[in-house]
């Protein structure tokens, strides 16, 4: 059935998307895998890095003007407005008739969207999918399969944000450990000063 083919192409999808490859690689991945489990139109609004921006990061399906999207993420409006102001899903059975909802795509008439978010809380953004036909979207069944998804992309941006941060001390423990070698060679306090200032000088270019 619909929902054994969804589960399955979860699997599927996250199975790609493990393999190693950038940001930008991981987004696309994730909007263009949504649309192979039933979804013509995706879009993924969200942060890169944990304090980065949240704004418009894949989108796949339909024409859609971005400008109009971070317009809505300026005023907090739309879909995603309410999504990121309440960290709650939401289900616009017709983009017609939710009063709430903002017209980005003629195409879509039923959209869905779930928020991307931390187990401390912390929001990354939002993940969200649209349908021509009114009504063809569910919180049950699309909505745990939307969620599912969100939580693991929350979770390799988290695991790539705690390899850079590693990263980033690793050099800085190399840069030290080179500093204290250069300086252990100083023959006196005068020769320890200049090496110190030559050091400065070239770190800072």
């Amino acid at each position: 059935d619909r929902l054994a083919l969804q589960q399955r192409g979860l699997v599927d999808l996250l199975v790609r998307l493990g393999r190693p490859q950038t940001s930008e690689a991981l987004f696309r991945g994730v909007v263009e895998g949504l649309r192979g489990l039933g979804s013509p139109e995706a879009s993924l609004v969200c942060r890169d890095r944990r304090e980065g921006p949240v704004r418009p990061q894949a989108h796949s399906g339909t024409d859609l003007a971005l400008g109009s999207v971070e317009d809505l993420l300026r005023d907090g409006g739309g879909v995603v407005g309410r999504i990121l102001a309440t960290g709650e899903p939401y289900l616009c059975l017709d983009v017609r008739q939710d009063p709430l909802a903002v017209v980005l795509s003629p195409q879509t008439r039923c959209e869905l969207g779930v928020p991307l978010r931390g187990e401390d809380g912390h929001s990354w953004g939002v993940l969200r999918v649209g349908r021509p036909e009114p009504r063809s979207l569910s919180l049950t069944q699309d909505g745990e399969l939307l969620s599912a998804l969100a939580s693991y992309l929350v979770l390799r941006l988290e695991r790539q944000e705690a390899f850079d941060s590693l990263g980033r001390e690793l050099d800085r423990m190399r840069l030290l450990h080179g500093m204290v070698q250069e300086l252990g060679r100083a023959r006196d306090l005068e020769d320890l000063a200049r090496m110190v200032a030559d050091l400065v000088a070239r770190r800072m270019g």
